[in-house]
């Protein structure tokens, strides 16, 4: 009986101790640059197209015109400065960092934080009375 016992401890140790080869073997790691692999459906692009619609207002002064600013959050760096003409609207191509995920728009004395979602965001020169005492 004890003979038994212990054949049959033995088979459950050397069973338990194998282990079954990875089927599926990691590719070896590649000791230069050029023969790195990567998957097809990988993503190369750090930066991501944006625009931005600048919807136009219309004002007694036909002519009025300020600066447009657009820097990324939280960093604060600048991207776009340039004139623009009150009335007009007109799209933005902007090139962002892919990280970015907020845009602050100043033109004149309004300033807005644009969430960056999806591709196309909109921005009007009209201030945000809410957020005023």
């Amino acid at each position: 009986m004890k003979t038994w016992l212990f054949l049959l401890l033995f088979s459950v140790a050397l069973f338990s101790a194998c282990k079954k080869e990875d089927q599926n073997n990691p590719l070896p790691t590649p000791s230069e640059f050029k023969d790195l692999v990567v998957s097809p459906d990988f993503k190369w692009n750090t930066t991501r197209n944006f625009t931005l619609k600048f919807i136009g207002l219309t004002t007694l002064m036909p002519e009025a015109s300020g600066v447009l600013t657009i820097r990324t959050l939280p960093d604060g760096e600048e991207i776009l400065r340039v004139q623009h003409k009150m009335r007009s609207s007109r799209d933005f191509q902007l090139i962002l960092p892919a990280h970015v995920r907020t845009l602050r728009v100043q033109y004149g004395i309004v300033e807005k934080d644009i969430p960056v979602k999806g591709s196309l965001a909109e921005f009007t020169p009209i201030p945000d009375l809410d957020n005023e005492d």
